[in-house]
């Protein structure tokens, strides 16, 4: 009797185990992301089954300075597979970043990853994965369009994958003589600038400039295809540096925290270049970083500032490269 009453038992605790591991409880808001990361599991041979693990994906309250967090974290450890978002930071972020989020705690709960702090060769971040930026990055900025998508989804689900290529790419400002060149339009003393000019194929924007008080609070650079939502844009804000791509709702690309290339009362120059499929983008002539080349939505480019500063632009050039 006694032995039967120990199998009724466990059963019943297996039973009960079983119920708990496959529930699935994903809110509406998360399931697009939770279906593409399946999705991109089986595109690299790897079949996920929430109905065996279960899932509890929701909105709820996470541990200050966090977007989200899986409550079941440990490194190769059997996770619980809850994870509760942060219902305010979801509303503030594109599909980009909710994407990377959702992949960032499936990561966790589901494929077992821990933090990565490791960076590239371009100083970049090496993983979704990611925990405490590194210096002078940018906390919120991170470049998933193009080639570096691919990758960094290929290291999510492969932590041993190669380090990519792209990384490593780089250029220089002499690369491209002045008789490579042909002069498109050219400003001079301007602070207001929208004028619409040829971009369809390879070109500069140049932007030489002098600012005579404080960044903090003050943004100063430009943008090309149009403004807004609709915008490639390399701007110098509050002494820290952005390359923002909103074609598509992506957001910043790439932030310079506490840039020290620029100083006060001196002259300063920013850069960029389309050759190809790609932009290259420098400050006063070093290069910083390339980024990938998507369709424009327009042909204007427009002079940026917001701030009550002193400030003043000596020339902007755009130039077809040939």
């Amino acid at each position: 009797m006694r032995i039967l009453l120990f199998f009724g038992i466990a059963f019943l605790l297996v039973s009960c185990a079983k119920e708990t591991a496959t529930k699935i409880e994903v809110d509406p808001e998360f399931q697009p992301f939770v279906d593409s990361f399946i999705a991109e599991a089986a595109k690299r041979g790897i079949e996920i089954d929430f109905e065996e693990t279960g899932l509890s994906l929701t909105f709820g309250e996470v541990p200050a300075n966090a977007n989200g967090v899986c409550t079941g974290l440990r490194e190769n450890i059997s996770s619980t597979h809850e994870i509760i978002i942060d219902r305010n930071r979801w509303k503030g972020d594109n599909e980009f970043e909710k994407e990377r989020l959702i992949y960032h705690e499936l990561g966790h709960c589901h494929l077992l990853r821990g933090h990565i702090s490791d960076t590239l060769a371009n100083g970049e971040f090496a993983s979704i994965m990611r925990g405490v930026p590194p210096n002078g990055f940018g906390y919120r900025s991170f470049n998933m369009t193009g080639v570096r998508r691919t990758y960094y989804i290929d290291e999510l689900f492969n932590k041993t994958v190669e380090k990519p290529d792209w990384a490593s790419l780089t250029a220089n400002y002499d690369d491209i003589s002045e008789d490579q060149k042909e002069l498109l339009f050219e400003v001079e003393n301007k602070v207001e600038l929208f004028r619409s000019t040829d971009l369809s194929g390879d070109f500069e924007v140049e932007m030489e400039f002098v600012y005579t008080n404080d960044f903090l609070n003050n943004a100063l650079g430009f943008y090309w295809s149009g403004f807004g939502d609709k915008s490639m844009g390399f701007i110098f804000s509050g002494s820290n540096l952005f390359i923002v791509n909103r074609l598509e709702g992506y957001g910043v690309l790439r932030a310079y925290e506490s840039f020290n290339g620029f100083r006060l009362n001196q002259p300063c120059k920013l850069t960029v270049r389309r050759i190809d499929d790609k932009y290259f983008y420098f400050a006063n002539e070093q290069f910083l970083y390339w980024s990938q080349v998507e369709p424009l939505k327009s042909n204007a480019v427009e002079l940026y500032q917001n701030g009550t500063f002193q400030y003043e632009v000596p020339r902007l050039s755009v130039k077809r490269l040939i």
